[in-house]
């Protein structure tokens, strides 16, 4: 039986594990089709050692199969793609991007904005020194697309403007009500005029970043479902022995 066409994708790995004795099971994201699931077999016999794909570097894979399951035709690395590591909390920065992607996007779904969003927090990751602002920044982009983006300019009604001077609840899935409003869940409790900063994007402050986290956390342990995501436990423990 012939084998279905090949189709030529950039990617980048999200996740893998051993499948049977010498494959891997591997999760790519794709510019083209979104998250997918790939066999790439042989990956662990000799012969395949030096192209076994690498976390957080882009490459261009071949395809094929007509299932939801594709296998690995072939895979090389951007050649114009400057090969890093990444260390400490940058690490555990960008495993903790890949599993939220890994946890969340629907398989062979388009995301270009998402994609764009990863290349950025990426770069942010190798490149800038103060990156958390660009972690933020990664996780609005994912919840907008996911459907759970929220206003900080305005309020629950979409049309009141948020006041520096009043202080706000933000319920994730509701959005932005009035301090002295009677909310059927908890609720994060901010000032307008952080709201305000965080809807101008003036985030150098560490109380906006630290509430947009707290926000956006909420906002994305809604959207898991009670998935327990890894690289927070990992985070956790390494702050810990700081």
């Amino acid at each position: 039986m012939a084998r279905s066409a090949k189709h030529k994708h950039q990617i980048y790995m999200l996740h893998s594990r051993p499948y049977r004795e010498t494959s891997l099971l591997l999760e790519f994201f794709s510019r083209e089709s979104g998250r997918i699931a790939a066999v790439y077999r042989g990956a662990k016999k000799q012969r395949r050692q030096k192209s076994k794909p690498q976390l957080f570097v882009s490459y261009y894979v071949e395809l094929f199969g007509t299932g939801e399951l594709k296998s690995v035709a072939n895979m090389e690395a951007d050649a114009s793609f400057q090969r890093q590591s990444l260390q400490g909390v940058r690490l555990l920065s960008g495993l903790y991007v890949n599993e939220l992607l890994y946890r969340l996007l629907h398989a062979h779904e388009k995301q270009t904005e998402v994609f764009q969003a990863y290349e950025d927090v990426l770069l942010a990751l190798f490149n800038t020194s103060n990156f958390e602002a660009h972690l933020r920044h990664f996780e609005l982009r994912l919840l907008a697309s996911l459907g759970y983006g929220l206003q900080f300019g305005v309020e629950y009604d979409g049309v009141t403007p948020v006041r520096a001077d009043r202080d706000y609840q933000v319920l994730v899935g509701s959005g932005i009500h009035p301090a002295t409003a009677t909310l059927s869940e908890p609720a994060v409790a901010v000032p307008g005029r952080v709201l305000k900063d965080i809807d101008a994007g003036h985030w150098q402050d560490r109380i906006v970043l630290q509430t947009l986290k707290q926000i956006n956390r909420r906002a994305l342990d809604l959207t898991l479902k009670g998935q327990v995501l890894k690289s927070r436990e990992l985070m956790r423990k390494s702050l810990l022995k700081q």
